[in-house]
């Protein structure tokens, strides 16, 4: 029940969900939190674009023709320190108890990666709106010659 009000809110809200090579964190949320994987992958990009209308995924854009010859790599970590070196506006502010993401990097908890992953998106905000229309709903999946195109909704 938590998370179907958290997703009802996000999906109304019209807010930017935000992931890193994100496909399989779709399918995980979705399998766990919604309902069982559809047998068909066209299916479960219509459902879960119904209820993630607005996604973003930081590996794809640093994947970008145009993005990537400045980048050391696609990577969560170097994407994140990169723009921080780089890029200073905006600051990430942490809630109380959070305060540690700002001095140690700790790779693969959900609440660090998941704040790297909005701090790349806020910092480069300026290409993800020039090219909205090619990154909105690609979503990275790992291993794979390709990403995933969600249906747009």
């Amino acid at each position: 029940v938590g998370m179907r009000r958290l997703f009802n809110a996000l999906s109304l809200s019209g807010v930017d969900l935000v992931l890193h090579n994100g496909m399989y964190d779709l399918l995980f949320l979705y399998s766990h939190f919604e309902a069982r994987l559809p047998e068909s992958l066209q299916e479960f990009k219509a459902r879960i674009s119904t209820i993630f209308p607005r996604v973003f995924d930081t590996k794809v854009l640093a994947e970008m023709s145009d993005v990537a010859p400045f980048l050391p790599s696609s990577s969560l970590l170097p994407l994140y320190q990169r723009t921080r070196a780089e890029i200073r506006m905006p600051r990430v502010k942490f809630a109380g108890g959070f305060n540690h993401f700002a001095s140690r990097t700790i790779l693969h908890d959900a609440g660090w990666d998941a704040m790297a992953c909005g701090a790349i998106h806020a910092r480069l905000h300026p290409l993800v709106t020039a090219h909205e229309a090619a990154l909105q709903g690609r979503v990275y999946m790992s291993r794979s010659f390709t990403g995933v195109s969600l249906p747009a909704r």
